[in-house]
């Protein structure tokens, strides 16, 4: 077969898969079209957005109560806790305060410049 031959044939196949291709392609799309706005798939659409709000709403109540509980345990354990001692009944652990927290490294006079800590184990500031 000659080039010229092989050129025109690649050519002809080309425009009839082209043709052929397009027309493929808007049969689908029209089906396609077709079925999303058939009566039967709008009422299953409806039906699934309708569930999917009843069960997002659900789930809100169900946030919105655990929410609610957290932070009644919240309040229920702080307000248990002795005012001002700064420990947690379950750790044990000091919460510092401002007292608690050591002067910047560099300040003159602070107990970091003789090579002391400033903090014991706890946090605590010890002189």
């Amino acid at each position: 077969m000659s080039k010229v031959a092989l050129v025109l044939a690649a050519a002809g196949g080309y425009v009839l898969g082209a043709r052929a291709g397009r027309e493929r392609y808007e049969q689908i799309r029209t089906q396609a079209q077709h079925l999303w706005t058939s009566p039967r798939v709008e009422k299953a659409r409806g039906e699934a957005r309708d569930a999917a709000s009843e069960a997002g709403a659900h789930a809100k109540d169900k946030v919105t109560e655990a929410s609610g509980q957290a932070k009644e345990k919240v309040v229920e354990a702080i307000s248990h806790e002795p005012s001002g001692s700064g420990t947690s009944s379950s750790t044990g652990a000091h919460a510092p305060t401002p007292n608690d927290m050591p002067e910047h490294p560099a300040a003159p006079g602070n107990a970091l410049e003789d090579g002391a800590s400033g903090t014991d184990s706890t946090g605590g500031r010890h002189e």
